[in-house]
């Protein structure tokens, strides 16, 4: 079953009294992922944070729900996050759709218009006014798409040239909206194999090219794999785990950024299939431990604290790290106002006491010298017998000896 649209979720933003502007949905969540759970793995993302629950209800997908969120600013769908992942989720997740316009269709070249039961939208609201509220925002006529040569917007252009020209993406991050494309998008094999090469520029559009004349009942994820081939990085596992095991905290870099580059390479790791999913956070404990900086502050309370027992996820350890780095934040700034407001009073009476050394200190030093040199010039001359200079007399070689 195709999960929400956002033509949907506008409607039923709109039957919940909300801005649809500022209202999302998150589609595929399993039965058993409470609200409590799936709120931190949304607010984690910026533009999300002071979001609230309005509605939730059955997914089309069997066995799972779908919840309607609503912020306090607007969000559009030109930027993340586009799939989050819950406690239980991984690798899978759980799509986030946001509001589109009722009206407007961007996505859709040919399109044709067939009523659509409202239940289906619905299905799983216990209130008959609420159906019949959705039914009349939408004008009981939600559009169903018939997609033919259209373009998808979270997949942007993918040329395969080095440097990576501005406004296209390197092939690891094209790679993960496009196998978002394939999974998620309502439409037939063949529409996402078109969406697919019209984001496609030469070089990159003539391997795929070639490779559909050579294998012409070639699938959409046959083409991704094609690409992957030309453009991916090296699928060997010994590599892969070589790299993943080399990593290790940069000088100055904050922990929180070394963590998202662990969680980078783990993804990396499960999607070429070098590891299951029941190894990611063990890899990550042991890898956490072992590349962190010694001396950093935050380095032995997480050794302390995950040496042992079960292997914590990605969102416990971000939340200690993050609350680590806030209160040494604070102290750094605390410390930096003592010292620039203290700086002043130091530099004044540093300034005082070289005022006043010349008259207490060096003076009698000066006066007790001037007596050994008065009193060095009235020696005599060892050999003219006269004052006022010394010559130091020759040794006889015998008294040296």
């Amino acid at each position: 079953m195709p999960l929400l649209r956002p033509q949907e979720v506008y409607a039923w933003a709109e039957a919940e009294q909300v801005n649809p502007r500022c209202a999302f949905a998150v589609d595929r969540v399993p039965t058993g992922c409470s609200v409590k759970l799936m709120h931190p793995t949304l607010i984690y993302h910026v533009r999300l944070k002071g979001i609230r629950l309005v509605m939730e209800m059955e997914s089309r997908v069997l066995g799972y729900r779908a919840r309607l969120y609503c912020g306090p600013r607007e969000l559009g769908d030109d930027e993340g996050p586009y799939t989050v992942y819950p406690v239980g989720t991984y690798p899978l997740g759980c799509p986030v759709v946001y509001a589109g316009s009722a009206t407007s269709l961007p996505l859709a070249l040919e399109v044709k218009t067939e009523p659509l039961d409202s239940a289906t939208v619905v299905s799983g609201l216990d209130s008959p006014g609420k159906v019949e509220a959705l039914s009349s925002s939408a004008g009981t006529m939600l559009p169903t798409l018939v997609i033919a040569g259209t373009k998808y917007p979270k997949l942007k252009v993918f040329s395969g040239t080095l440097p990576v020209p501005e406004g296209e993406q390197g092939f690891e991050e094209w790679q993960e909206a496009a196998v978002q494309m394939i999974e998620e998008c309502p439409c037939p094999e063949g529409d996402k194999r078109i969406r697919l090469t019209e984001n496609l520029r030469p070089p990159a559009s003539q391997v795929v090219k070639l490779f559909c004349k050579a294998h012409l009942k070639a699938s959409v994820r046959d083409c991704l794999k094609a690409l992957e081939e030309v453009y991916g990085a090296c699928d060997n596992p010994h590599n892969l785990l070589h790299m993943f095991r080399s990593l290790y905290q940069e000088e100055g870099e904050l922990v929180s950024t070394f963590v998202r580059r662990l969680q980078s390479k783990l993804w990396t790791l499960v999607h070429k299939e070098v590891i299951p999913v029941a190894e990611v956070d063990e890899m990550r404990r042991t890898q956490l431990l072992q590349g962190l900086q010694a001396s950093h502050p935050i380095a032995m309370e997480l050794r302390i604290m995950y040496r042992q027992g079960t292997p914590p996820e990605m969102g416990a350890i971000m939340g200690v790290v993050k609350e680590r780095e806030a209160e040494l934040e604070r102290v750094s700034a605390h410390s930096k106002k003592v010292t620039t407001g203290s700086l002043p009073s130091a530099q004044k009476d540093l300034k005082g006491a070289l005022r006043k050394t010349p008259d207490s200190s060096l003076r009698p030093r000066m006066a007790s010298l001037a007596k050994t040199f008065s009193a060095t010039a009235q020696l005599d001359c060892f050999r003219c017998g006269h004052q006022g200079h010394r010559v130091v007399p020759v040794l006889p070689v015998s008294w040296l000896g």
